[in-house]
């Protein structure tokens, strides 16, 4: 999705952006597109917890390099 933004903020030496400000930018964007009108009809808390361990993945990993 949108995670190349972080990368760049990393390098650009700005802190990470918090979990919550990424649930809303990128859970609520993608239930506004019309090919992914279908995530509102399911619960949020499965998308918001799929975020957040994908957000704790790519915090480890880019630590780790």
């Amino acid at each position: 999705m949108r995670f190349a933004h972080v990368g760049k903020r990393t390098r650009a030496g700005l802190p990470y952006i918090k979990v919550t400000d990424l649930q809303k930018q990128i859970v609520t964007a993608a239930k506004r597109t019309e090919e992914r009108a279908w995530l509102g009809e399911v619960s949020s808390v499965v998308l918001v917890q799929a975020l957040a361990d994908l957000h704790t993945a790519y915090r480890k990993r880019s630590m780790s390099s």
